[in-house]
């Protein structure tokens, strides 16, 4: 079973409180640690790609943007659906970048 799939699962006997009860600031907290950890993986593959382009494939570099991307728009979702989506404006230049392939 793939990673991504896994960590969404909810485990048995925890229900989840709908999304205008959950706690926004240690949901950001939390989603904005994921984001800076995968955007220094996507800075530092596209930085490396640069550098020995035989050695580091495309394909990583895109993977590590598509990553970056998922948890960005995952965010900035979570924002919207909380009334919160003044807190992300700068996650939403982030992507805008990352999707040209420039650093985050």
């Amino acid at each position: 079973m793939e990673l991504g799939v896994e960590l969404q699962r909810v485990p048995p006997g925890i229900e989840l409180a709908p999304p205008e009860k959950r706690d926004w600031p240690l949901l950001n907290t939390l989603w904005a640690a994921v984001v800076a950890k995968r955007r220094t993986n996507y800075n530092k593959t596209r930085k490396a790609q640069k550098a020995v382009p035989d050695k580091i494939p495309d394909e990583l570099v895109t993977k590590t943007q598509g990553l970056l991307l998922e948890s960005l728009h995952r965010l900035q979702g979570y924002a919207s659906e909380l009334g919160q989506a003044a807190d992300v404006t700068g996650y939403l230049e982030m992507a805008a970048r990352v999707e040209r392939r420039r650093q985050a």
